[in-house]
């Protein structure tokens, strides 16, 4: 089977508009002619990584130029399953998945989880859990994104790992029970919610 040169997922981009829904129709039906398009059928677009696949992103995390020495990598748990062709159940599961993806070439691996909070593998085998209080989810378009924007928020202003982890975790989970982004009242409201603890 060939493998594609390029991979376009993005299953959040929805477009808000008839117009945008247009754009982004005609982008990939364009990017569908490009040579080397791998198409997937109808129907398959759930099941897991080929082995060509996983071998291509451990190829373009070590090798590809603006990849080396990644600072941050921010899957959630079904992309974790996606990326590594297996399942992943349970905090064991994620902490040895995410442990991979360190080793192909990312400093920190960032994992959120839902319900379950969010996972941090620092360096030197340092790990973090950030428990999320429960709530009604409104949207999740844009919580991976603050929870990432959060982590990388905190990191830059000095905040240690552990914290870091705590603010990405409000971020993601205010922006996970708001109409659009939240907030800063929301998000400061949820940091006073959310625990953590190192693993």
């Amino acid at each position: 089977m060939p493998v594609p040169r390029v991979i376009f997922k993005c299953p959040y981009l929805k477009g808000g508009s008839e117009r945008a829904a247009s754009h982004l129709h005609n982008y990939v039906r364009y990017m569908a002619t490009r040579e080397g398009a791998q198409h997937m059928a109808i129907g398959h677009e759930q099941l897991p990584a080929t082995e060509e696949q996983r071998k291509m992103v451990a190829q373009l995390l070590r090798e590809f130029p603006l990849s080396r020495g990644l600072f941050v990598i921010k899957p959630n748990v079904a992309e974790l399953e996606e990326t590594l062709g297996r399942s992943v159940n349970g905090e064991a599961e994620i902490c040895r998945a995410a442990r991979e993806l360190q080793r192909m070439g990312s400093e920190y691996v960032l994992v959120t989880a839902g319900a379950d909070g969010a996972y941090l593998f620092a360096p030197g085998d340092r790990a973090y859990h950030a428990s999320v209080p429960s709530g009604e989810v409104i949207a999740t378009i844009g919580a991976g994104d603050s929870t990432l924007g959060g982590f990388l928020g905190g990191f830059d202003s000095g905040l240690g790992e552990a914290e870091s982890l705590r603010l990405a975790a409000a971020c993601g989970t205010a922006t996970a029970r708001s109409v659009w982004l939240a907030s800063r009242e929301k998000i400061e409201e949820t940091l006073g919610m959310v625990t953590g603890h190192e693993l």
